[in-house]
């Protein structure tokens, strides 16, 4: 008789366990082909709440954005089962993810308490202190490093600390243990690229910012430091190829206008250089002084002074502490008006602003003009 008590016993748990297994795949089917909801609806009807159908349940609320309903269902599995390691991980996730820091530190703090060697717990810590802004934060992501030599994670949060704090060498070198990891992980390249900028090693910066541009990372601020770096390098065709995808991505940059003029006025090819300018002046608020003046100077390169001179004139009435302009005024009047006390009294006008404050080479320049017109014009008397 207890012979067949325990069969049917058994039969019935076998039955069970097959009715779950229907209906789980019955739910899996239905959300294979986009019918989440459906899926959902069917778990949550079933009288049968085990452990399983719970995760499952979960899974597909956390995929439909049920972020709450999901959240409850891995508390329940959880008290049904402490033990279950994966699902405190998940559930841990899923408190970062709908901002319940608090919840979520205490939930990695006991579970980095049980697995100290866990670097997945160590770091998931950190970022709930991250989170509530505590500086302890940094801390976990270094112990992360030392659990886990190839976190990736880790290795950005403490490059990115290093930068921020002006610790430029610690920054390229956390930055670099990363990549020897994954050499295509674009936060750490964007690290290290600025980590050579600031710290003045423009040559090492271009490779990679070149690669995350490769890798379609051509955003506005990459291209912006790699066109920085091929300046401060020489790289002047490089530099204008750069400025000008930066335009393309961002038309309404002015100060890309800006400096893809002043390369072109480098290379001579004024007619760019000027109508960059422009731009430049369309897209900037009132201080435009600087195109103006660099308007001005293309003008003078073609030998086109008298188009030049209220170019520079323009630059004066934008910014009436503009040095350069005011003699430069002086110097293309110089160069097509015959009035020559008039032109003296340009360059005693430049004089008289910035004599013992003005930059030296053009004060001298000013100076030897002033003492040539007035012997011109003491002979001509």
């Amino acid at each position: 008789m207890q012979y067949i008590l325990i069969v049917f016993i058994f039969l019935g748990q076998f039955q069970a366990a097959s009715q779950q297994s229907d209906f789980l795949k019955e739910a899996d089917s239905l959300n294979a082909v986009g019918k989440t909801s459906a899926a959902i609806a069917l778990l949550e009807s079933n009288s049968d709440q085990s452990e399983k159908t719970l995760l499952r349940l979960a899974e597909y609320q956390k995929k439909s954005n049920l972020k709450e309903a999901a959240l409850a269902n891995y508390q329940q599995v959880l008290r049904m089962n402490p033990n279950r390691v994966l699902t405190a991980m998940d559930y841990g996730e899923l408190l970062l993810d709908t901002d319940k820091p608090e919840a979520a530190k205490k939930l990695f703090s006991e579970l980095s308490e049980k697995y100290p060697e866990n670097a997945s717990f160590r770091f998931r810590l950190g970022l709930a202190r991250e989170k509530l802004q505590d500086s302890s934060a940094i801390d976990d992501f270094y112990r992360t490093v030392e659990l886990d030599s190839t976190h990736q994670g880790a290795f950005y949060k403490t490059s990115k600390y290093e930068l921020r704090n002006g610790r430029h060498f610690n920054a390229a070198a956390l930055a670099k243990k990363g990549l020897e990891v994954n050499a295509n992980n674009a936060s750490l390249l964007s690290i290290l690229g600025q980590s050579y900028m600031v710290s003045f090693q423009f040559e090492r910066a271009i490779e990679p910012f070149q690669q995350l541009v490769a890798q379609g990372e051509s955003s506005e601020f990459i291209l912006q430091n790699l066109a920085k770096a091929y300046t401060a390098t020489g790289k002047t065709d490089q530099a204008i190829e750069t400025y000008l995808k930066m335009i393309e991505l961002s038309p309404g940059n002015a100060s890309a206008f800006t400096n893809l003029g002043v390369l072109y006025f480098k290379k001579g090819e004024n007619s760019l250089a000027r109508e960059s300018f422009f731009n430049a002046l369309k897209l900037k608020n009132p201080e435009v002084d600087n195109e103006y003046v660099y308007i001005g100077l293309t003008l003078k390169n073609e030998k086109n002074h008298q188009l030049a001179y209220p170019a520079f004139l323009n630059a004066l009435k934008e910014n009436p502490n503009n040095e350069r302009a005011l003699l430069e005024i002086a110097l293309v009047a110089d160069a097509f008006m015959e009035d020559k006390k008039t032109i003296l009294q340009l360059y005693e006008n430049y004089m008289n602003r910035y004599r013992g404050s003005g930059n030296p080479s053009q004060l001298e320049l000013a100076d030897f003009r002033i003492r040539d017109l007035k012997k011109e014009l003491h002979m001509a008397e």
